[in-house]
């Protein structure tokens, strides 16, 4: 490989890549990424946006909401057993925004004195199993169990994934009772990451598959919705590497992973 040690400007520039604009540095416009001869590589950036042939090109619009998103509807009741537990649903992250609020959705309401508390991780990679939660971005949230709806808890302070970047992130959540079948049910998660749907095989392509469940991470039942602890039952900071251990081998749980919107107010 060729390196720049010892050797002169004048004798190497035309090797380097530069933007087309070489006074003003990367702006919110289009700019060709150049060699050092002026010649166009076929590649255009700009600040949150990228195109390209033969790479996955985007223009990064600001949306309304992040998240999974979340049905309007009841979603399917959760096995015996998983009260007093924690479960954890998967979502992907830009890392762009930075965001004021979260809202859930309570599709069905309790009759059995369900009570919801929820937290943001991010994740930690737990070879060879995949991705798992790791340390909480956010905690301490709760959701109306006794009225159906949009639930929004807003946060004392804006809250924001990019210290740890793009990639999945996880509500992490425990449906609270006197120990019963939870009759407590949220508006499932929107985008599932189930191994049928393109959104799951782009993030195989990037993010690779684990074992004989779904890409990137081990889930508990077969749309991919969610992971369920039956040996944890705490918010913990962080949780360990070990987290995998306490992890249910059922792999045919019902239920549906909790849905979020989050509220975004700006790059």
């Amino acid at each position: 490989m060729a390196t720049l040690t010892g050797q002169q400007i004048n004798q190497t520039y035309d090797g380097l890549l530069k933007l087309e604009d070489s006074t003003t540095g990367i702006t919110n416009s289009f700019q060709s990424i150049q060699d050092g001869l002026g010649n166009n590589t076929g590649l255009r950036i700009k600040q949150n946006g990228l195109f390209g042939g033969g790479v996955m090109s985007y223009n990064q619009l600001q949306p309304q909401y992040t998240g999974n998103g979340y049905l309007a509807t009841s979603a399917a009741q959760y096995n015996a057993g998983m009260q007093n537990t924690i479960i954890a649903t998967p979502f992907y992250d830009s890392g762009l925004y930075s965001y004021s609020a979260i809202t859930t959705y309570t599709g069905q309401i309790t009759t059995t004195s369900d009570t919801l508390e929820y937290a943001i991780y991010s994740s930690q990679m737990i070879n060879p199993f995949g991705l798992y939660p790791y340390e909480p971005i956010v905690s301490g949230m709760t959701a109306s169990t006794t009225s159906t709806g949009a639930k929004t808890f807003i946060f004392p302070s804006n809250v924001s994934m990019s210290g740890t970047g793009a990639g999945l992130y996880w509500v992490v959540y425990k449906v609270s009772n006197s120990g019963v079948t939870p009759t407590y049910r949220p508006g499932t998660a929107s985008t599932s990451l189930s191994l049928s749907n393109t959104y799951q095989l782009i993030n195989g392509i990037v993010l690779g598959f684990t074992g004989n469940y779904t890409a990137s991470y081990r889930s508990n039942n077969g749309s991919g919705n969610f992971m369920s602890f039956s040996g944890l039952t705490t918010f913990n900071n962080p949780y360990s590497n070990t987290i995998n251990t306490l992890q249910s081998t059922t792999t045919t749980l019902t239920g549906n992973g909790l849905g979020i919107l989050l509220h975004t107010i700006g790059v």
